[in-house]
């Protein structure tokens, strides 16, 4: 018995797989991004229609259209509703969509330049330094967006303080140590379990972990931010740095535990 070795991958009409699967192995899930979300919805949609009995003739994915279209239905989702993706599960396609939305809101547009400029914007007037920020996407996923542990961590701070309800929600879904989401196996019988909640980050050579430590009434104490670049060799993530972050959470944990006072 080994492990599966699968790649799975999409074309905007055919899903591909490819690679071996051992006899008795245990179930296989693979998340992966559309690449053109708008096409996938419209087919979504249009199928709807059609097993509800409403036939759609001609569908087409259309660019570009000019103006003057009869507007049907909009949909609105709540950012709760996309909150578990982004930060329990850290689905980057809809962490981008959340960032081009940004853009449409508060920048006039929902490209890439509004989006990074209205972010520039926020985080400008909540008294965060942001000479450390070159942002091209919403996931991270581009080499070319950068920023410090600073920063971050910063972050964290302003939105605690300066929007304690949002903020709740912010926390609510934010992976913990041990339990939930990406940091579910992680951290598991520290110090870190259950008082650490953060948001991991990876690309390769480079591993990313950023949140807060809790004190025993579930108030955050510390932000912190683990930034790590490192040469890109296989596994070398799992087995040197994602330690080394956990064990750094972990004694976090023990000094929020160990004092009265706040620390930040």
């Amino acid at each position: 018995k080994g492990a599966s070795n699968l790649r799975v991958g999409a074309t905007t009409r055919t899903v591909t797989v490819g690679g071996t699967v051992p006899p008795r192995s245990d179930p296989y899930i693979e998340e992966f991004s559309h690449p053109d979300p708008v096409e996938l919805f419209g087919h979504s949609f249009v199928g709807a229609l059609r097993t509800s009995g409403v036939e759609v003739a001609n569908f087409a994915r259309e660019r570009n259209v000019a103006s003057g279209g009869r507007h049907i239905h909009t949909v609105r989702t709540p950012i709760t509703g996309v909150l578990p993706a982004i930060l329990l599960d850290s689905n980057n396609a809809v962490t981008d969509q959340l960032f081009y939305l940004v853009g449409e809101r508060l920048g006039g547009s929902g490209t890439r330049s509004a989006s990074a400029k209205a972010i520039d914007h926020v985080l400008k007037c909540n008294g965060i330094d942001t000479a450390s920020l070159a942002q091209v996407d919403g996931s991270g996923l581009s080499r070319a967006t950068r920023g410090n542990a600073r920063l971050f961590s910063s972050t964290l701070r302003a939105l605690n303080r300066e929007s304690p309800k949002a903020w709740r929600v912010f926390l609510d879904f934010l992976p913990r140590a041990g339990q939930t989401g990406t940091l579910s196996r992680r951290m598991r019988g520290t110090a870190a379990e259950g008082v650490v909640r953060g948001k991991t980050g990876w690309i390769s050579g480079a591993s990313a972990l950023s949140g807060v430590v809790l004190n025993d009434a579930g108030e955050a104490r510390l932000a912190f931010s683990i930034l790590v670049n490192y040469p890109r060799v296989g596994g070398l993530n799992t087995k040197a740095w994602k330690p080394m972050q956990d064990a750094i959470c972990a004694h976090l944990a023990d000094a929020v535990r160990a004092t009265k006072e706040s620390v930040r």
